[in-house]
């Protein structure tokens, strides 16, 4: 929030005519966002996600120039790069895909106008190669370039990575033998 005037003279009149103060209010307001649907849920594997959420009534997103930024929690790994074929904004694919691993954050230009209260579904393919952070519940975050406060998701559960061994499916063929007789 910061107040203002304006100066205005004409060729006419060059007296400075200075208006009243007025005050100009940055939207703060973050996108709500909703579900977010992991497969598979298991622990540092590549999986897809689905992140669904909602513009507030001042988040317009224009095509090809506003973006929407996801931060994954820590313990997931973003690629150094993403091909934007790997992602869609409600079923049309990027227009460009940005990552900060370091940052855990990935920047998608939107192929896509949006009015403000939009529904967006942000689908990562498992050809994105994200990788689920650890076991637990988590939440991520999103932003857009018309909403820069983050919005945070419901939990979502990432389950251990663990492998079921089989250590042998047939009857050994001595002990049946020496049971018999």
């Amino acid at each position: 929030t910061s107040n203002h005037t304006m100066t205005l003279r004409t060729s006419d009149d060059p007296t400075d005519l200075v208006s009243p103060l007025y005050t100009i209010t940055a939207s703060a307001t973050a996108v709500t966002v909703g579900r977010v649907v992991v497969a598979p849920t298991r622990s540092t594997e590549s999986a897809s996600y689905q992140i669904t959420f909602t513009l507030g009534s001042v988040g317009a997103l224009l095509a090809g120039n506003n973006t929407i930024t996801v931060t994954f929690p820590a313990g997931t790994t973003v690629p150094a790069s993403i091909l934007s074929s790997a992602v869609a904004v409600n079923g049309v694919t990027a227009s460009s895909v940005i990552t900060n691993p370091a940052a855990r954050t990935v920047t998608v230009t939107t192929p896509l106008t949006f009015a403000g209260n939009s529904q967006v579904i942000v689908d990562f393919a498992v050809a994105a190669g994200i990788e689920n952070p650890g076991q637990g519940n988590h939440t991520l975050q999103v932003k857009t370039s018309a909403q820069s406060t983050n919005g945070v998701s419901a939990l979502y559960t990432i389950t251990t990575n663990t492998t079921l061994a089989v250590l042998s499916g047939l009857p050994n063929p001595s002990v049946l033998n020496a049971n018999a007789g």
